[in-house]
């Protein structure tokens, strides 16, 4: 079967930023349902060019621009509430997001604890099931455990960790920014237990990609570089807020740290984590 899904991210499943901006994470692990879909089905994604390089490569995935034209399909599967994808979709068979005749979003197959979630933000607070779980049912599937489509880390064997800072965060969400000053205190923490440190570099989306794979574990917001770490095996700090730890898989050795403050972790208790995640590893104290 030929398909054809659209997540470019424009939008967020769970809750839209007021900031009109990509989310290039949102379209990355949103690829969770390839890891289903690519068994028996060609598929054609509408996203961001940068996803080429941030997915495997697959015989039967091809990436289409926005503005790409169609191929012929046989079902959509729309996961943006985007005006101009539910004008699209809405002459073909499709499932995901569409405009009801009030101009409201709704589901199809129908998601009633999503389309709630929706109309009222505080339900997440109690939403206790991953961004797949509810990915998964909005293309009327059930979520398996599946993980994301990704890249595997590359393993090595260092005298001393190497962790990495990914402490840059996206237009959208400038609120999951941490301090600088406590990057930096966790800096000085870290190199006094003989960590090693790698700030996230700049450059193209490969070059991120590669950084990532090369490390032993990462700090990071809720980002493009935490679900980049998580897809690969990389271990991981999470710091989370104002989005909610329990929306992200621990696929393998993750922490996930919150804070009722905001972004206002103290960097001893990130170090205490970091040192649980690669104690057995490296032989920590």
């Amino acid at each position: 079967m030929r398909i054809l899904v659209i997540k470019t991210g424009e939008t967020e499943l769970l809750v839209d930023s007021p900031k009109e901006a990509i989310s290039l994470g949102e379209a990355f692990r949103s690829g969770v349902i390839l890891s289903r879909l690519l068994k028996r089905h060609r598929i054609f994604w509408v996203g961001p060019e940068a996803l080429k390089s941030l997915w495997p490569h697959h015989p039967h995935l091809t990436v289409l621009s926005a503005d790409a034209p169609w191929p012929d399909v046989d079902a959509v599967i729309n996961l943006e509430r985007v005006r101009r994808w539910a004008i699209m979709t809405s002459c073909v068979p499709s499932r995901g997001f569409f405009l009801d005749g009030d101009s409201r979003w709704k589901t199809r197959p129908r998601v009633g604890a999503l389309e709630d979630m929706l109309k009222n933000p505080a339900l997440r607070r109690i939403n206790r099931r991953p961004h797949p779980f509810w990915l998964f049912a909005l293309c009327g599937l059930k979520w398996r455990g599946e993980k994301y489509w990704s890249y595997c880390r590359l393993e090595r064997m260092r005298k001393k960790p190497l962790v990495g800072f990914n402490f840059r965060v996206g237009k959208r969400w400038p609120e999951k920014a941490w301090p600088l000053s406590r990057w930096e205190e966790l800096e000085g923490e870290l190199e006094v237990l003989g960590f090693e440190i790698s700030w996230q570099p700049q450059g193209n989306i490969e070059g991120y990609r590669e950084w990532i794979r090369e490390l032993d574990a990462i700090v990071s917001s809720d980002s493009l570089g935490l679900h980049l770490a998580v897809g690969m095996g990389v271990p991981a700090v999470g710091l989370f807020a104002p989005t909610f730890k329990q929306e992200v898989p621990k696929y393998g050795a993750c922490i996930w740290l919150d804070d009722p403050r905001g972004m206002c972790h103290e960097p001893a208790r990130v170090c205490r984590a970091l040192r649980r995640l690669l104690k057995k590893r490296y032989y920590l104290d």
